[in-house]
């Protein structure tokens, strides 16, 4: 009898034991899988990371009009690759981001592919609100604007390279586009587009310059343009033209770094000018040029600051005339930052080659002859005296060679990978 117990007892631990071994076993199969699970999500997740931001880095290059292919570049604990495809009017991006230092052998791929299609413009004057000019003006390229263009005096638009001379006002509002006085469209196969009301049709409303308007239309008085035959007007368009903007800069300002930096605000004058000797000049707190010598050689004047305690209402201030009409100054003219009223002010007369860029407002009180571009992200534009207006491929010094104005992205498909090990 005490046999047979020992046996039971014995047969009862071996169970036991039996039982807790397969549960251990089990739980060591369950926490292994989830481990080899969750490593595989990580590697899933930061490969298509990695790919994500393969798409990011050729996004931001094709605003500049680099459609080249991306070579394997390392992100993290990774590397990108990027190809690119001409489909017009789209580019299709295929980026591959691979988890793993290995290029050879990675542990984890995701493909990304999407279709990338870019807007083009690039005007030879951008404005993120009104535009108003007061005396003549003579522009060779487009104008955009986000609200208001107005026009006092006479006006002529020129064709100059891809841009054909036309007008894009985004604002669904009357007189959105106004003009006063004669305008001519000089060279053909002109538009002026807005979104603007028109009680005459329906949507878009696209026709000849009429002679009888509607002052509630969105562009008006259509019987000022004397060049009728040259010029479309669309009012209620509804295509990418007058799309509202973000502003794009068309040079990369993000890029941009101080070769010599002024911690506070600082005046040059004919006495002590400043030699801008091909460098970036960054002032922190403004600046001020009250001499037609106050600015000698040729560079970029950059301002990016809060302003300083004198309480200055310009970021960048002229006082005097810049250049002549036989010798343009070569400058670009950058304001990112500050709490200025206007962040560029001309006082005297303007004959520069150069980009100029303005967060907020730019106001020109003499004749303005600029040949290259003007942006302003999100305030006014205002010109009180003749204006001359020439887009420039090539813009000071500054590398810019065209730009874009808008981008968007629709994802077509992505693919996860399992590379072979």
């Amino acid at each position: 009898m005490a046999q047979n117990k020992k046996g039971s007892a014995l047969i009862f631990f071996i169970a036991v034991n039996s039982f807790f071994l397969i549960l251990w076993l089990s739980l060591m199969k369950i926490t292994r899988y989830q481990s080899r699970y969750s490593l595989h999500k990580y590697k899933k997740t930061q490969s298509l990371y990695t790919a994500e931001a393969g798409l990011q880095h050729k996004m931001k290059e094709l605003l500049y009009g680099n459609t080249g292919w991306i070579q394997p570049t390392v992100f993290e604990r990774g590397y990108y690759r990027v190809s690119v495809i001409n489909n017009d009017p789209h580019y299709i991006i295929s980026s591959t981001g691979s988890w793993g230092k290995d290029v050879f052998a990675p542990e984890k791929k995701t493909v990304l592919i999407s279709k990338v299609s870019i807007k083009r413009a690039g005007g030879v004057l951008r404005v993120g609100r009104k535009l108003t000019f007061q005396n003549p003006v003579h522009i060779y390229g487009d104008l955009y604007s986000n609200e208001a263009l107005l026009v006092q005096n006479e006006l002529h638009m020129y064709a100059k390279g891809n841009q054909a001379g036309s007008i894009f006002v985004a604002a669904d509002s009357a007189q959105a586009v106004k003009f006063q006085n004669n305008v001519y469209f000089e060279t053909g196969g002109q538009f002026v587009k807005t979104r603007g009301n028109s009680a005459l049709g329906g949507e878009p409303y696209e026709h000849a310059p009429l002679s009888s308007d509607d002052a509630a239309s969105g562009v008006y008085n259509e019987a000022m343009i004397a060049t009728p035959g040259n010029v479309t007007i669309v009012e209620r368009d509804d295509s990418e033209d007058t799309e509202p903007f973000d502003l794009i800069p068309l040079y990369n300002i993000e890029q941009l770094s101080g070769d010599v930096v002024y911690e506070s605000r600082q005046s040059f004058t004919d006495a002590l000018p400043l030699d801008l000797d091909g460098k970036v000049h960054l002032f922190k707190g403004g600046v001020d040029f009250s001499g037609a010598a106050a600015l000698t050689g040729q560079g970029t004047v950059w301002v990016d600051g809060a302003g300083d305690a004198q309480g200055a209402k310009e970021g960048v201030k002229f006082q005097s005339q810049i250049g002549d009409a036989s010798d343009y100054k070569r400058i670009n003219i950058i304001v990112t930052g500050g709490t200025w009223e206007y962040d560029i002010r001309f006082q005297g007369d303007v004959y520069a080659e150069g980009y100029i860029y303005a967060e907020k407002n730019i106001a020109a009180q003499n004749e303005f002859h600029l040949k290259g571009a003007i942006e302003i992200k999100s305030g006014d534009g205002f010109f009180q005296n003749e204006v001359y207006l020439e887009y420039s491929n090539l813009i000071g010094f500054l590398p810019v060679e065209g730009g874009e104005s808008n981008i968007a992205v629709n994802y077509v498909s992505w693919t996860e990978v399992n590379p072979a090990r």
